[in-house]
């Protein structure tokens, strides 16, 4: 895997590239772990898209959502990533109240445990910040939740 990893960033570098950019949010934090001197040179995909929505008023149509903050609290080699700040943002959309869903459980090995609490929560819609959880949870709820990721709220709350 390192060497996976090495190859890619080395190829970045031949073609110019001082940052690289991730959409898979596993793969810039195995990348900023095994390589945490050049860490701030690796970004999830949502990084830099923070920078400029950071700076917004963003809006949606009401809505109230379950909060599943991701399996990073299950596998700490991903808390490298800024968690914190994609909730943060979220929270800030006028219109979409969050519930936090307050469990632990990884997505692919307990999404009945999450939805459980979804449900007892009275809630019908989960936003998940990742693509693992926006699969796993859809996969499991078969239709009768909601699973939203963070790519369409952020679309959403900009009108598109």
């Amino acid at each position: 895997c390192k060497e996976f990893m090495q190859f890619n960033w080395d190829l970045g570098k031949q073609a110019g590239a001082k940052n690289m950019v991730y959409m898979c949010h596993v793969c810039a934090a195995l990348v900023k772990n095994t390589f945490p001197e050049d860490a701030d040179r690796h970004r999830w995909v949502f990084d830099p898209m923070m920078d400029k929505l950071e700076e917004k008023n963003l809006e949606m149509a009401p809505a109230v959502m379950g909060y599943y903050e991701g399996c990073h609290r299950y596998f700490p080699y991903m808390s490298n990533l800024d968690w914190p700040r994609y909730r943060q943002l979220v929270g800030k959309i006028k219109g979409l109240t969050l519930v936090d869903l307050e469990n632990h459980f990884c997505c692919k090995q307990h999404p009945d445990r999450i939805l459980e609490e979804a449900e007892k929560k009275g809630l019908n819609a989960i936003l998940v910040p990742c693509g693992d959880g926006n699969h796993f949870l859809k996969q499991a709820s078969q239709g009768k939740m909601e699973i939203k990721n963070l790519a369409e709220i952020l679309m959403q709350a900009l009108g598109m």
